[in-house]
């Protein structure tokens, strides 16, 4: 079975600089975000980005606009090197939907689509709903982020792995493979 890395987007390959990404020009790449993604992409992983767009449901972004966000992340993403094999996103505005994270919905259609074991996998994310989605799925986690990084803590039940950002956190996972 295939092995898969899940990249967060808002935190992970974009910078968390609005409340909400409306248009592609107020998308940012963080530093040694591309080197990392490029880094990934010598690998057999598949690069998958599973993110939640309440935004579609509420009103607030056309899913045209989303879409358009999202071909231009990938385009960015391979004229630097890399690739990203699919884009999930989730737009339903209630917890209670099973592909909105900490549901692990969007880790399970990447498993559907790719033939993934979730053991072989990982998922990268800045929020606890990220490291809940990889654990409620059987990836192994990573939480990337810098403010949360001295205030999370793994729990012996539940472990994860903590990082300042995706280059730190594809340091994890190179190194995890051998």
């Amino acid at each position: 079975m295939a092995r898969a890395v899940f990249l967060d987007r808002d935190g992970i390959i974009n910078d968390r600089r609005y409340p909400f990404l409306r248009t592609w020009s107020s998308f940012a790449f963080p530093p040694r975000a591309l080197d990392a993604l490029v880094r990934l992409a010598k690998t057999d992983y598949r690069i998958l980005v599973a993110t939640n767009q309440p935004w579609i449901d509420l009103g607030w972004l056309a899913p045209d606009t989303l879409d358009d966000i999202h071909r231009r992340m990938i385009a960015a993403v391979e004229d630097a090197g890399g690739r990203i094999d699919r884009v999930y996103h989730c737009t339903g505005a209630r917890s209670a939907s099973p592909c909105r994270k900490p549901n692990a919905g969007m880790l399970f259609a990447g498993a559907a689509e790719f033939g993934l074991d979730p053991e072989k996998c990982w998922m990268v994310g800045d929020q606890t709903r990220d490291v809940q989605a990889a654990q409620r799925f059987g990836a192994r986690a990573i939480l990337a982020n810098p403010t949360l990084k001295a205030r999370w803590t793994s729990r012996k039940e539940r472990p994860y792995a903590r990082a300042a950002d995706l280059a730190e956190a594809v340091d994890i996972i190179l190194a995890a493979e051998g």
